[in-house]
């Protein structure tokens, strides 16, 4: 007997119907003949984390995969079209099979299903920030898959317990976070899960030479800082990271004072502009003036998009964010986080390690400390914690890279998994109706 709660949920009930049209979108491709059409939904190149299964996907006679460019909303028009274009030129320009969503021409949107999708994985699971004809709710009949943009690093339930996160075939999991969310009668909200590992742990893991583009060339060697501010300026969010209206001018200070031994990058998250745009004592001359300063500074450049190469090419990096709490530790090398103090509140368990594996700013000149003993003397006595964390949390199952752990799944499921997911899907929808 599933508890009051469920059996008065709409969303409980959706995900058992949708189970079983997962089952039916299983059983017609059993009969397909060519390639398996997989689109990727994408709508920033920040939020993409797909890099190594598109490429093991584009080596394979099974599968045919595609990057859509599709509509960011929630910012404007005008930033909906300029994003469009520079999503598209970001992909067209290093060779991926790539189709805007939007024609300039017409001026319509692509018909998805004009492109016979089989398969669609989603970079960002919420519902309002892709325009609503690519949601997941008009794919009900197409295997659907995602994986988190972000490491998941708080006790936050919403963050992966939203619509899209219960409707996908597979959601692809870093770690198991599920019992972060144990809820009496949920199990089926997390029979879609499989922990795979982070797939930006395959752009880390690659021995490829990084490129050192993102960084200008110098007279003197320098070593390499990231600074990295996180947008939650604001007092009533519902996570509080950012230090930037206490620390960003300091950091500031820091890239010049320190021109002749450090050139630094600063890497704000995409939506600390617009904030800052509306920040009493910032407003949009003094935001603008600021960001040129680093894009104009001989020891400094601004990288807005993805940021691999970024950071296999520094030597430390200075942030207040929450994912890269995790990802720079993937490069071995040390990081400093502008502590906020009550950040600590709001991680999980395995954020809470990562975290303690960090430099912490208590106060102002704990940040030049960092720069002169840490960075340019190379006093770095955090490595062996944080090289702890990484094996302990950040190498995944297998020890095998993620983009082999999620097409063997979608390999297994397609060929096996068949007569499991019908009976059991069939077992769940009657245990839903019977009650």
């Amino acid at each position: 007997m599933l508890p009051q709660s469920l059996q008065n949920d709409p969303e409980y009930h959706a995900a058992c119907l949708q189970r079983e049209r997962h089952a039916e979108a299983i059983e017609r491709l059993k009969h397909k003949k060519g390639r398996i059409n997989v689109l990727f939904f994408v709508i920033s190149a920040s939020y993409w984390k797909f890099e190594s299964v598109y490429q093991k996907m584009s080596k394979s006679k099974r599968y045919n995969p595609i990057i859509l460019v599709c509509p960011q909303c929630d910012r404007g028009e005008e930033h909906k079209q300029e994003q469009l274009q520079s999503c598209f030129d970001f992909y067209k320009t290093r060779g991926y099979n790539v189709i805007n969503s939007y024609d300039k021409q017409t001026g319509n949107y692509i018909d998805v299903r004009t492109l016979s999708p089989d398969i669609i994985f989603y970079t960002n699971p919420y519902e309002g920030l892709i325009d609503a004809r690519y949601y997941i709710s008009n794919f009900s009949d197409v295997l659907t898959c995602y994986a988190n943009y972000a490491f998941l690093n708080n006790d936050e339930k919403w963050a992966a317990s939203l619509p899209l996160h219960k409707s996908v075939w597979k959601y692809f999991c870093e770690y198991d976070f599920t019992r972060h969310y144990n809820t009496v009668g949920t199990k089926l909200y997390y029979d879609n899960r499989v922990v795979v590992g982070y797939p930006m742990y395959d752009c880390f893991a690659n021995q490829n030479v990084a490129s050192d583009s993102d960084w200008k060339q110098q007279t003197s060697t320098k070593k390499r800082i990231i600074y990295a501010p996180h947008h939650t300026i604001e007092t009533d969010g519902w996570i509080h990271y950012s230090t930037f209206l206490s620390t960003g001018e300091m950091m500031a200070a820091f890239r010049d004072k320190y021109k002749g031994q450090v050139q630094f990058a600063f890497k704000p998250h995409p939506l600390l502009k617009t904030k800052l745009y509306k920040t009493p004592g910032w407003g949009k001359e003094k935001t603008d003036a600021y960001y040129a300063a680093w894009a104009r500074a001989e020891n400094s450049t601004i990288v807005e998009n993805e940021y691999v190469d970024l950071f296999k090419s520094s030597d430390a990096l200075i942030h207040d964010c929450g994912s890269f709490l995790v990802e720079y530790l993937y490069v071995h090398k040390p990081v400093m986080h502008l502590n906020t103090g009550q950040i600590k509140e709001e991680l999980n368990d395995e954020a809470k390690e990562a975290y303690r594996a960090h430099y912490l700013m208590n106060e102002p000149k704990d940040i030049e400390s960092f720069i002169t003993e840490v960075v340019l003397k190379g006093k770095d006595t955090k490595r062996a914690e944080r090289e702890a964390v990484y094996k302990k949390l950040l190498i995944p199952p297998h020890h095998r890279l993620v983009a082999d752990n999620i097409l063997d799944e979608i390999d297994r499921e397609l060929s096996h998994g068949l007569q499991r997911i019908y009976y059991n899907t069939k077992r769940v929808i009657c245990q839903a109706f019977k009650m």
